[in-house]
């Protein structure tokens, strides 16, 4: 994050900067401030570099199957993140003009890229809470063609740009409707806020809706996906969301379709990371009574712990029956490594998930602090904000 150093200008120059282009443009989204991140690494999406990890290419070559598993779930949502906030960036960075006459509201763009023609409009809400809108069309089209893609609110609470408290909703469907080349479909909903004097401490929080990052790949589902980082770059990562990730249980039998599985992986710099994942038995589906290939009456709990370069030093499965604390009597459970070895301290608590934390949008009891909002629950409902 760039920060904006002003010597040495007078008064009058400073006084002018009050409502220009700049206060606008510094009120809007980037995408590093609007994704979920672990260790920060590419693997997590396109935004972020591996070397600033300090973990390898070759350490990702076979990561541990939670961190893998979870990993494909936060990228698939941090690269559309990026393809849709991208946008956002280039259109501020055509300049901006007054929408009003009183100046509380500027355009930027109009911005052609790859067939699609972008417009944003920003507009001060009070203070220094500024809402605002992500409008595309295809490439040549009337004005009329324009179909809102995105829009959200952002309070500044300090001096960085880009970073403060608010809400960002995503329409895959919109989009789809003027890129006809798009499989993404649903729409993400977030809630988000960044703390300290560069706002790169954050809490973010996506409620999916009817989402799929893919359509050729995996059918539409509900899916919550949480993040936090604190200043000392520990993060917590926490999705519930239903993927491809488990076979049958009996050779050769048909695959059953995809599994809810409810995860919370937690990483420190320098010690390494855990997840404890939750199979549910059953996902709660009107007229389902099962979860994919989770055998009949069971559920699965698992756990997991690997190093600073991701090599997993253990990792337990527990099978169990429905209703039933996990134990030597009612599971049946795989145990590789040492857990007093592989799960130092800082990772060596067990947190493991539950049928409650499916729709949890909640903060973390050690996140750097708590959300404002929580999600929208519709596009018009952020474009009011």
């Amino acid at each position: 994050m760039k920060k904006k150093i002003l010597l040495f200008i007078p008064a009058f120059a400073l006084a002018a900067a009050c409502g220009s282009v700049n206060e606008f443009a510094a009120s809007t989204p980037d995408v590093r401030g609007q994704s979920i991140e672990l260790a920060g690494t590419s693997a997590e999406g396109a935004t972020f570099l591996q070397e600033s990890s300090g973990v390898t290419s070759q350490d990702l070559s076979n990561p541990p199957e939670y961190l893998a598993r979870t990993r494909a779930a936060i990228k698939g949502l941090n690269d559309l993140v990026k393809k849709f906030l991208t946008p956002v960036v280039d259109a501020v960075a055509t300049g901006g003009k007054d929408l009003t006459a009183s100046g509380d509201a500027k355009v930027f763009g109009p911005k052609d890229e790859n067939g699609i023609t972008w417009k944003l409009t920003v507009r001060r809400v009070s203070g220094h809470r500024f809402g605002w809108v992500l409008e595309g069309k295809p490439l040549g089209q009337f004005d009329s063609a324009y179909k809102t893609i995105a829009a959200g609110a952002l309070q500044r609470t300090g001096d960085a740009e880009h970073r403060g408290a608010g809400r960002t909703s995503i329409d895959l469907d919109a989009y789809a409707s003027i890129d006809p080349t798009s499989h993404a479909q649903g729409k993400l909903f977030n809630a988000f806020k960044h703390f300290g004097d560069d706002g790169e401490a954050k809490v973010v929080v996506y409620a999916l809706k009817g989402f799929t990052a893919d359509s050729t790949v995996a059918p539409a589902a509900d899916a919550v996906v949480y993040g936090h980082k604190t200043p000392s770059g520990e993060a917590v990562v926490r999705v519930a969301a239903f993927s491809e990730s488990l076979a049958p249980s009996t050779a050769g039998a048909t695959d059953a379709g995809p599994e809810l599985m409810l995860a919370r992986l937690r990483w420190i710099p320098g010690i390494g990371g855990r997840a404890d994942v939750y199979y549910p038995s059953t996902t709660g589906t009107l007229g389902v009574n099962s979860n994919g290939d989770v055998p009949s009456g069971k559920y699965i709990a698992a756990k997991s712990c690997w190093d600073k370069t991701e090599q997993e030093g253990f990792k337990a499965v527990a099978v169990c029956n429905a209703g039933q604390p996990v134990s030597a009597a009612n599971c049946q459970i795989a145990i590789e490594g040492v857990e007093s070895t592989a799960c130092k301290p800082g990772i060596d608590r067990e947190d493991r998930m539950s049928d409650s934390d499916e729709n949890d949008v909640s903060a973390e009891s050690d996140a750097p602090g708590k959300l404002d909002d929580a999600p929208a629950s519709s596009m018009s409902e952020t474009e009011n904000d």
